[in-house]
């Protein structure tokens, strides 16, 4: 769910704003000095997870460190915290290239549709089909980054750059959740079936679309309002 406030979650907020931040500064749109501002940021990011660990205000809780543990070593506990990563680990490890491999996932793992997109399609058609869908995800990233950092307005670049972040966090999550080594369920863009996470899809590939339509529209200049005088200096 959108709405869920959960570690990870807050983490890929954190990092989505300090890296908006960071471009922000490096153009200058702020009147900080770059090292300062960067010296900082840095300095928040490794200052305040210390300051609530030693307070004891961070603390891992049990569920949390076992399902750590499952993905570390699955098969430890394969018929408990572990299933999921073991049957998707087996399911890559006896998968092949191209046609069907062995056993279909969607008869031991529910999600195929939502969360296991990328494994079912390795069951089904082999590694090529799952590849070819990354690669192809990947190449829209860059194009909306390239386009992006073309963007002559502000406002425009910061929205656009804020949507193209969260497609690729959740690009990386699907393929590190498939991969048997995630820890955050989240679907793939246009790929997974679920009703938020096509909507959220669909939503931020229209703020994109918008923007880059208008990208010649609306061009941020830099007013000047100090006046030129002229001295003229005539013999009396």
């Amino acid at each position: 769910s959108l709405m869920a406030v959960t570690l990870p979650i807050c983490l890929d907020v954190t990092a989505v704003c300090l890296i908006l931040t960071s471009i922000a500064i490096w153009n200058g749109w702020f009147t900080v000095r770059r090292r300062n501002a960067y010296a900082l940021l840095g300095l928040s990011v490794l200052s305040v997870p210390a300051l609530l660990m030693g307070f004891g205000l961070w603390r891992m809780y049990p569920y949390q460190i076992r399902r750590i543990q499952a993905i570390l070593s699955p098969y430890k506990d394969s018929n408990g915290a572990g299933y999921l990563p073991s049957v998707i680990r087996e399911t890559l490890k006896n998968g092949s290239w191209l046609g069907q491999s062995g056993e279909p996932v969607a008869d031991v793992l529910k999600g195929v549709n939502t969360d296991y997109v990328l494994t079912h399609l390795v069951s089904t058609y082999g590694y090529l089909a799952a590849v070819f869908l990354v690669i192809l995800f990947a190449l829209l990233l860059l194009h909306i980054f390239h386009a992006l950092s073309r963007q002559k307005n502000q406002l425009g670049q910061m929205i656009g750059l804020g949507c193209g972040f969260v497609f690729a966090l959740q690009l990386f999550h699907g393929v590190m959740l498939n991969l048997g080594i995630g820890f955050m369920t989240v679907g793939i863009p246009f790929l997974s079936n679920g009703q938020s996470v096509t909507i959220a899809a669909y939503l931020l590939m229209g703020l994109l679309l918008s923007i880059y339509r208008y990208k010649d529209v609306a061009v941020d200049k830099t007013v000047s309002y100090q006046k030129k005088y002229r001295i003229r200096i005539e013999k009396i």
